[in-house]
C-alpha cells in the first residue's frame, strides 16, 4: 500500500499516477502537507477518485489504481497476495 510521504517539501509533493501499460498520459496531483489537492494534470482526462480543492484519501486512490491499472509514484498499489476482499469479490462476480 502506499504510505503518507514523509519527505514532502515546504511546498508539498507531486504524486505520479502512470497507467501500467502505457495506455494514458501520466497524470499528476499535486497536494500540499494537509493532503489537499491543489492542482490535477491531467491530459486524457482520466476518471480519478480525487478532485482539487478536496483531501486526498490515500486508501481510496491506493484501491482505485490497483482496479483500474494504475501506478502510484512507481509503485503497484495491489496486494501481493489478492487479499481477502479482492479474492472473494474476484469469486463472486467471476474475475
Amino acid at each position: 500500500m502506499i504510505s503518507k510521504f514523509d519527505e514532502f517539501g515546504k511546498d508539498g509533493h507531486i504524486i505520479k499516477i502512470e497507467h501500467k501499460r502505457g495506455a494514458t498520459q501520466n497524470v499528476l496531483v499535486h497536494i500540499d502537507n494537509d493532503d489537499i489537492v491543489k492542482k490535477i494534470e491531467n491530459p486524457d482526462k482520466v476518471e480519478l477518485p480525487i478532485r482539487k480543492g478536496t483531501r486526498l484519501k490515500w486508501s481510496r486512490l491506493s484501491t482505485w489504481a490497483c482496479d483500474n491499472g494504475y501506478f502510484v509514484d512507481g509503485k503497484d498499489t495491489c496486494p501481493k497476495d489478492g487479499g481477502f476482499l479482492r479474492s472473494s469479490m474476484d469469486r463472486m462476480f467471476g474475475a
